[in-house]
């Protein structure tokens, strides 16, 4: 993943509530599963591995937070063993048909949590993060984003 896609997950995630974070995981899914994709049309094996198991970590990360006193609980977590090993499978025989089916699931999946989140009004995980305000000020040709609350005790509090 690029710096500058890195740096903006970053920023987002330190802005996100609960729903937005899932969002954010199934987006970090599909643009692994894209670069492994591209990795496959390369013909770099040793790249579409590592991006594959990069998206079955955020696969996995997903199985671990979902919430068992809903009654789609069950079902979901069926569906991301399922992809797991969609992705697995496709990491193993370096095949890029499962890995395809399994983004377009996986992209379903994130479009429905995306209007699920949208609902979502609860503040933010971090607490002590910056405030990033954008649309203050514009450079030539794109947005410019201004930070606050950078004193000495942003970021994490132990």
């Amino acid at each position: 993943m690029k710096s500058d896609l890195i740096q903006e997950y970053t920023r987002r995630i330190s802005q996100a509530n609960r729903s937005q974070i899932i969002v954010i995981v199934y987006e970090l899914a599909d643009c692994y599963i894209g670069e492994a994709l591209e990795s496959y049309e390369a013909g770099d094996e040793e790249a579409f591995t590592q991006h594959c198991h990069e998206a079955m970590q955020c696969v996995m990360h997903l199985l671990n937070v979902v919430d068992t006193s809903y009654e789609l609980a069950d079902p979901l977590i069926s569906l991301y063993i399922y992809l797991n090993k969609e992705i697995s499978m496709s990491c193993a025989r370096f095949d890029r048909e499962r890995l395809i089916r399994a983004q377009g699931q996986l992209n379903e999946l994130g479009a429905a949590f995306l209007e699920v989140s949208k609902a979502d009004a609860s503040k933010p995980i971090m607490v002590n993060s910056q405030t990033v305000y954008a649309g203050l000020t514009y450079g030539k040709g794109h947005l410019n984003e201004n930070l606050s609350d950078q004193g000495p005790r942003r970021g994490f509090q132990a």
